[in-house]
Parts: structure tokens; sequence; C-alpha cells
């Protein structure tokens, strides 16, 4: 009944007719032309009782399963139009993304897309990885893209990345910190509002988190305009935010290091200068030199002296001693 479709004409006349002689007990041909209607409505079946010979059906009942199968249809129908709206609304914000580039400066990845570009990205990567991350991030993820930025500090790329101000109280966080430090990169927080999610690969590439979107999508952009635009939205981050080794501990005078070790600090990283001719300089022996140094890299909990320079670089610690005590 369900595969017939009458559309505004009912019952054909044929099929009233042929209804009629099935009613009354003849034998019908069983090519007729309105038998197929008939079988379609309900109105005849095969009767048991009798093989080869058609049953006619009250045309009440008939009628009834033919509403009520046309009625599921509506509902059923009408269901679908319900969640069309829903379903457009998911697409605008995607839309609205795509509007803001041009079609071969980027492209929409999926989350599922992404780790396998950017590591295809990183593998070229040789000069600058800038990286903010709003949210926080899983400990199992921090310890395999450990692996990937050691890979690229190495290769002689400069890493900085910002973190949410809540990452100074997670532990996988300060110690992706602490080693990330060591190595050489520089990682800074802030309040995590402030914060746009993304990586850029060597001031040519960069991958954005839109926001409002959750975290089914990101752009991967190539047009160099744009990509230069955000590098410098990283960079105003980045002033905004906090110097951060994961283990920095502070003296009671609010900084890391005492008036020698800032003193040893501004002469081997701003004039290069061996232990032994900062030793001359502030006539103490090269032993004391290494002993403060090696002290500092325990407080600051940092695996290597090259943390401790890295550090140094963009602390408060630096900024107190050139306005107040370089002379």
């Amino acid at each position: 009944m369900d595969n017939y479709d009458s559309g505004d004409r009912g019952v054909s006349p044929e099929a009233v007719l042929l209804y009629a002689e099935i009613a009354s007990g003849r034998d019908v041909p069983s090519d007729h032309p309105a038998l197929a209607e008939l079988e379609a409505y309900g109105l005849v079946t095969p009767d048991a009782q009798r093989p080869g010979r058609l049953s006619p059906q009250d045309p009440f009942h008939a009628a009834a399963r033919h509403v009520e199968a046309e009625v599921s249809r509506t509902v059923a129908s009408l269901q679908r139009l319900a969640k069309l709206p829903s379903a457009l609304r998911e697409l605008v914000p995607l839309h609205r993304q795509g509007s803001w580039f041009s079609a071969n400066g980027s492209e929409l990845l999926t989350s599922s897309e992404v780790s396998a570009r950017v590591a295809a990205v990183a593998e070229a990567s040789t000069e600058e990885v800038l990286t903010a991350h709003p949210d926080v991030r899983d400990p199992k993820r921090l310890r395999r893209s450990l692996t990937q930025e050691e890979m690229l500090i190495r290769r002689g790329a400069a890493l900085k990345t910002i973190y949410p101000s809540g990452a100074r109280a997670r532990e996988a966080e300060r110690e992706w910190a602490t080693s990330v430090s060591g190595l050489g990169a520089e990682v800074r927080t802030r309040e995590p509002e402030g914060i746009i999610q993304m990586v850029l690969f060597d001031g040519r590439c960069a991958f954005v988190r839109p926001r409002n979107t959750g975290q089914e999508y990101v752009w991967y952009i190539t047009d160099q305009p744009i990509v230069a635009v955000l590098r410098e939205i990283f960079f105003v981050m980045w002033e905004e935010s906090s110097p951060w080794l994961g283990g920095k501990r502070s003296n009671q005078d609010g900084m890391a290091t005492n008036e020698k070790q800032r003193r040893i600090l501004y002469l081997k990283c701003a004039h290069g200068k061996s232990y032994e001719a900062i030793a001359s300089d502030l006539s103490v022996s090269k032993r004391t030199v290494e002993n403060h140094l090696a002290r500092l890299r325990e407080v600051l909990d940092v695996p290597s002296i090259e943390g401790v320079y890295a550090w140094w670089g963009g602390s408060a610690d630096r900024g107190y001693f050139m306005k107040h005590e370089r002379h």
C-alpha cells in the first residue's frame, strides 16, 4: 500500500469496476491494469481459502491504513524539516570563518587532520616557532610534543610559548616548561581570556583555532599578509605575559637572583665574557662565579646553565638590574 501514489485522483474508475467484480466473486485476470492499484490500497488480498482467487477487503479499514501511512510519512517529513534550521545554523560559523581568508591562502582542517599537518610543517621548520595555548593541555600530548620541540630547538628554531596563568599550578605543564626552558626555549604565562590559540612556523604559515567553534576546526593559513598580522598579534600577547621556567622560585625580594648573580648574568649574556673575565671584574674566584650559577640553576629548577641564560633574557630580574643596578 505504501508504494502507491494516487496523487489527487483517489481510486480510479477502472479500479472501482474491478473491485465490484472481485466482490461479486468473479475471476479477474492477474494482469488487469487496475489490479495493482487495488493491491496498493490494500483493497484486495490473495484468498487463503481459494488459491488463485482474490478476496475483497473492507474499504473503511483499507482507507484507515492508507491514511495512517500518509500521516506517518507527513510526520517524518515535518521532523526532518524541524531539524533543518538547527543543522543550517551549525554551518553559519563555518561560512563566516571562510569569508575571512582568501581561498588560496587558507584551508579549514578538522581536528583529525591537524596533528599530521602540524608534524609535516614542523619537520621543515628551522627558524622560529611561536605557540599560544589558552586551555589545559593533555599530559600525554605534552610529553609527545616535547620530543618534537627538542628536535626543533636543536635544529636552531627559536621556540616561544604562551600558556594560561593556571598552568603554573599544574604539574604536567610545570614539568614541560622546565624541560623546554632547559633546552633554551622561552615560556610565558598570562590570563587565558587574552590568548588566541595559534601556532606559527618560521613566519610563513599559521594554525589558528577560531573562538566559539569548540574543538572541531582549525585554520591552516599560508596567506603571507595574514600570517604577518598573526605574528604581530602573538608578540602583543607575548609582551603582556610573564616569563616562566616551570620550577621558578623567588627569594624574599620577589626575585630569583641576588645582586651578585644578576651582575654575573649581565656580564655573561650581554658581553659574552668568560667565567675567568667575570671573576676578574668582580674580584672573586672563577669557582665563586661557577657556584653562583650552579645555585641559581637549582633555584630555577632547570636542567642546564643554558636554561638559566634563556630565562634571564626575558626575566623581571634582568629588567630590575637594567633599571636600578647597571652602572
